[in-house]
């Protein structure tokens, strides 16, 4: 996982993780990081908002819904 120094959950990250789902919106990792910054940036009905409408199409994605719970 992520370390001390890492750059988990900065805007950095987070900008990162949108332009890679701009250039792949299938990239299920992506939606899922991305909603993983916004939850450890204090944003949590965001991070639940992104995951839940990348759910809806892929139902059979574990990550995805382990990140909802």
């Amino acid at each position: 996982g992520p370390g001390p120094t890492s750059s988990w959950g900065t805007p950095e990250a987070a900008s990162a993780y949108r332009e890679a789902i701009g250039l792949d919106p299938t990239l299920a990792a992506a939606y899922n990081n991305l909603a993983l910054c916004a939850r450890s940036s204090g944003r949590p009905e965001e991070a639940i908002q992104g995951l839940y409408r990348r759910c809806r199409p892929t139902p059979d994605n574990a990550d995805l819904h382990n990140s909802l719970a």
